[in-house]
């Protein structure tokens, strides 16, 4: 039963990956509309900046699943290369609890009032 609920998790980590890889062409677009707009025109718009964060933090809690799925996750392999697969696996699991949960619960929760607040204006 657990081993269909991960295949079912994963195909839909595939789905969602198609969807991020929209979302990055749209943030490229808006990054490059804004550098253009700042040092080429001399005007900037918060609205960009504020695109550009959102669809940061989109793309990071989207794409994590993915990433570590495919174990393609950025880590400086100076020792890691030399560790055995059980060490890997451990280290993996440990820096997942010590960093990357904890950003994920730092990028919502820091986020939150702000998308509250956008919703009560209405």
């Amino acid at each position: 039963m657990l081993r269909e609920l991960a295949r079912k998790i994963d195909a839909f980590q595939e789905h969602l990956r198609r969807a991020v890889s929209w979302l990055m062409v749209v943030m490229v677009a808006v990054v490059f509309v804004d550098v253009i707009g700042r040092y080429v025109f001399k005007k900037s718009a918060v609205f960009t900046q504020e695109m550009e964060w959102w669809l940061f933090g989109l793309v990071y809690l989207l794409a994590a699943g993915y990433t570590m799925l495919y174990d393609e996750h950025v880590r400086v392999d100076i020792l890691y290369s030399s560790w055995s697969p059980r060490k890997k696996a451990w280290s993996d699991f440990i820096f997942m609890f010590v960093f990357f949960f904890p950003s994920c619960i730092l990028v919502v929760i820091t986020t939150w009032p702000f998308l509250k607040n956008s919703f009560m204006a209405r």
